[in-house]
């Protein structure tokens, strides 16, 4: 699962831009208004919801998405 990232830094969403072929301020734009902060996957309800759930998974950082792999 992919999610943007909306509290990424800048610079993440000019590689993801590049990426994905649109301009920065689009993804940045996208990310504020439908991605999730990085600090629910790490710290917040998501991890803790995974958690309970006792399913396995691995978190990564891709530029501006996260990247959330559930096993």
């Amino acid at each position: 699962m992919y999610e943007f990232s909306h509290d990424a830094p800048w610079r993440d969403f000019k590689v993801t831009a590049k990426r994905l072929g649109r301009p920065a301020l689009l993804i940045k734009f996208a990310a504020a208004m439908h991605g999730l902060p990085r600090k629910c996957f790490e710290r917040g309800y998501i991890v803790r919801a995974l958690r309970r759930a006792g399913v396995q998974y691995k978190l990564s950082y891709e530029a501006a998405m996260t990247k959330l792999i559930l096993k």
